[in-house]
């Protein structure tokens, strides 16, 4: 039998990116200011946890007050689990959130079995995945997951993901909605390709403020009253919705549910593969057997984190790769400053 090697190629053949990286991974900006900056305009991309966790509550049929609760201890959960991901997991700048795979099977665990037996599969599955990275067998396995297969589960989770934002854009009937979706995009087209230096490369942050925020602001469709009314400051608690089912009970483990949710958690494990070689060819890093066992062990602990804070559990997020191929912003630390703004 084979000895171990983490520095082995996952593919024979390399998935090889045209891209180059402004920033390499172990790079850092030149100020801790553009380092904020770029920073800052992960945590803009990076917003879907108000898509997961109101599709969570509409498919387990939960009451309305549970979502902001929920949005919070989501974006808490990402900060967690991106810093164990990029400080002792695989090491590469990825981004973890609450993975669609997981939500649209405890979705329904939570309708059949409740609340509790749903944070029971969270952390059980948690924990198997954190054993399987470390049992190394998906890195023995790899070409049983040819990279057809790991794009084709990515590319689904994201067209779910566009046409939630589609339906956000022209779901409110309002001209003006339109109007702002494209200049917006405009915009971001002109940073993007006529400008250079730090406007370039923050060609997203840059334009969301500008129409999202100045322009919308202006035309009154930005509500600063919400926002004044939101609490400034929270601090966490383990099992917040302790007692919501009338139990009284924080967790319960139920077999049929945990194996419920031990099928979204096999679709995120094939997410996460392909998201890792995808990050690797952006980044100009190859893509080794190491970063497959570490990621996996990393988002296993992240989602067990994420059952005690009541988040969704966290699995790799595409769109930060998006981030990277547009910007060339590879740095792993740049991620892990955006995991603190979390």
């Amino acid at each position: 039998m084979a000895s171990y090697d983490p520095e082995q190629l996952v593919f024979e053949q390399e998935v090889v990116s045209s891209i180059k990286p402004v920033l390499g991974i172990e790079d850092r900006p030149k100020t801790f200011l553009e380092t904020l900056f770029y920073a800052w305009q992960v945590t803009l991309v990076d917003f879907t946890p108000f898509i997961w966790a109101g599709m969570f509550v509409t498919l387990a049929g939960l009451p309305e007050n549970v979502l902001p609760v929920m949005i919070s201890t989501c974006f808490l959960a990402m900060g967690v689990g991106t810093l164990i991901q990029t400080t002792v997991g695989n090491r590469l700048p990825i981004v973890q959130g609450p993975s669609a795979s997981v939500l649209s099977a405890m979705g329904p665990v939570t309708a059949m079995y409740g609340f509790t037996a749903m944070w029971g599969s969270v952390l059980v599955g948690g924990l198997l995945e954190t054993l399987l990275g470390f049992s190394r067998v998906l890195g023995k396995i790899r070409k049983f997951i040819p990279p057809v297969v790991t794009g084709s589960v990515v590319a689904t989770i994201g067209f779910v993901a566009a046409r939630i934002s589609l339906t956000w854009i022209f779901g409110s009937g309002k001209q003006l909605h339109l109007i702002l979706a494209l200049v917006a995009f405009l915009v971001a087209l002109f940073l993007k390709f006529r400008c250079r230096g730090i406007l370039s490369r923050g060609f997203i942050l840059v334009s969301t403020l500008l129409v999202g925020v100045a322009a919308a602001t202006f035309l009154g469709e930005y509500d600063w009253a919400r926002v004044a009314e939101a609490p400034w400051f929270a601090m966490p608690k383990l099992f917040p919705f302790r007692g919501l089912d009338g139990t009284g009970n924080a967790v319960t483990f139920v077999v049929a549910a945990i194996i419920g949710g031990l099928t979204g958690y096999i679709g995120s494990i094939f997410e996460s593969l392909g998201d890792y070689a995808a990050t690797c060819a952006v980044s100009g890093e190859k893509y080794r057997v190491k970063h497959i066992n570490r990621g996996i062990a990393a988002e296993g602990a992240g989602c067990m984190v994420s059952g005690f804070l009541g988040a969704l559990p966290v699995t790799s997020y595409t769109q930060n790769i998006g981030i990277i191929a547009a910007t060339g912003i590879a740095s792993r630390f740049v991620t892990q400053v955006a995991a603190v703004m979390f």
